[in-house]
């Protein structure tokens, strides 16, 4: 999962009084380098437990894990992102025990939810209590290739769309509403896509689309008895009737986007898009309900998904990575400039081939390290980015 540059760590905090198991305790998690942005949240059942999911992304060098009983800090710990070995965090299992009586506070809960309203995102909804931001930094880019299943050019540019998400989680830590926010950047492709995401059960669509002047051209507010192909460009709420990608109902690549992908092209905004999706059941905290969730795209030419690495894998192989371990899609969690058109992703940012080959372990901020030379290749879109050194890497 490593082009996705982000991990799965798997959440389990007891704590504990003189008298056993603290019910209602806060258990946060957060990005001290990002203004504490919260990365996960849950409350302590009858047990003194929290157990739940926190991604955190690889270029995140520690977080922070406190547990708050009304207003006190009880405990307080920076956390590495990394292991001795060089591995990522994968599991945070604490137990936490305080010489006091924890019980006696009798914290303020206007919605009857089991969080307190000092920590809950929504106090007066007792059906959600935290807002987690996806990533921490608030700009994430995906980019595809597209000519699926043969390697392509790796010039990253067929499909590049800026992300942004929130989830609503209950007091539970169930998902219960994600928001998401799609600017389509650059389409350095010949072939015609569809973009959507995968996720469970069933609930309310709500999307707006935008042109690249920013005016509202589509507005979609309908219930969906599936969310398995969910477009996040829709001209109407017609194609959950009948969910084809050839439904006339959804914007390919080439209605929404310019190149903006050639040494000579001046940007040009491309359309965007906002949504929220509402549940009709809360879900539980997975792999499918975690941004940036199965966000894929389908390439119209050639009949042909392309996913992330790393969900999709059968008998140890994954059907989205080629036979050297390359991907068809990356995540990059920051601003990014994309390859020009032709030029391989090395050209433009010659740390990457470090850090893929390492499988992530080197040169995590890969995206960040441009010389004179490099570039030369990448489209410049971005112009505040605070570039490192290449440290070597060409």
């Amino acid at each position: 999962m490593i082009f996705k540059q982000l991990v799965d760590v798997n959440v389990q905090i007891t704590v504990l009084d003189i008298d056993g198991p603290v019910q209602g305790a806060v258990v946060l998690i957060s990005d001290p380098a990002n203004n504490n942005v919260n990365l996960f949240q849950g409350v302590t059942n009858e047990n003194g437990i929290v157990t739940g999911i926190a991604q955190i992304s690889t270029n995140i060098q520690s977080i922070l894990l406190e547990v708050k009983v009304g207003d006190e800090v009880i405990y307080s710990d920076n956390i590495n992102n990394r292991c001795d070995l060089g591995q990522y965090l994968v599991r945070i299992d604490r137990q936490i025990v305080s010489d006091d009586d924890l019980n006696n506070d009798n914290p303020i809960d206007s919605d009857g939810d089991g969080t307190p309203d000092n920590h809950d995102d929504y106090p007066d909804d007792p059906t959600r209590a935290t807002k987690v931001v996806f990533p921490s930094s608030g700009v994430a880019i995906v980019t595809f290739e597209d000519l699926y299943p043969v390697p392509g050019d790796a010039d990253f540019n067929d499909v590049v769309i800026k992300i942004y998400n929130e989830e609503d989680l209950n007091t539970q830590g169930q998902v219960v509403r994600i928001r998401g926010k799609y600017k389509f950047l650059a389409k350095g492709a010949g072939y015609n896509h569809i973009v959507l995401i995968k996720l469970p059960g069933s609930g309310t669509v709500i999307q707006n689309v935008y042109d690249g002047n920013n005016n509202l051209v589509n507005q979609i507010n309908t219930h969906a008895d599936s969310l398995q192909k969910l477009p996040l460009f829709l001209k109407d709420s017609l194609f959950f009737a009948n969910p084809v990608y050839t439904s006339s109902s959804l914007y390919n690549t080439g209605e929404l986007c310019f190149h903006n992908s050639k040494k000579d092209n001046v940007y040009i905004p491309c359309y965007s898009s906002e949504f929220e999706v509402i549940f009709d059941e809360p879900q539980a905290k997975t792999k499918a309900t975690s941004a940036p969730y199965d966000l894929y795209i389908y390439v119209l030419n050639t009949g042909k998904e392309i996913h992330f690495p790393g969900l999709y894998v059968n008998n140890g192989v994954d059907s989205y990575l080629d036979d050297d371990g390359f991907p068809w899609a990356l995540l990059v969690p920051s601003e990014w400039n994309w390859p020009y058109e032709r030029k391989y992703i090395t050209n433009g940012y010659p740390c990457f081939d470090e850090w893929y080959m390492s499988h992530g372990v080197n040169y995590t901020d890969w995206f960040l390290r441009v010389d004179t030379t490099s570039q030369n290749y990448i489209f410049p879109y971005y112009n505040n980015i605070n570039y490192l050194d290449t440290n070597g890497c060409r």
